[in-house]
């Protein structure tokens, strides 16, 4: 997370996670999944990986750890 942070020029804190996590949440809604399966039926695409498993692996990571190691290590922040 924290080179991440860094290389869109934010600190790695519970605000970044939290916009993180609603966008990956967004993203990992079955119906933009079928969308997707759609378009490319219509436009006779290769059917797209699911990335599905990726965004609930990564969901789960955040809310397993919601804040930077900054946030934990420093004293008398919860």
């Amino acid at each position: 997370m924290t080179d991440y942070a860094h290389g869109i020029g934010h600190p790695d804190d519970l605000a970044l996670r939290q916009r993180l996590l609603t966008l990956l949440e967004t993203a990992n809604a079955p119906r933009r999944q079928r969308y997707l399966e759609l378009l490319a039926v219509i436009n006779a695409w290769p059917p797209a990986d699911d990335p599905a498993p990726a965004f609930t692996w990564f969901t789960q990571a955040l809310r397993a750890r919601p804040r930077s190691a900054s946030d934990a290590a420093a004293p008398g922040r919860t």
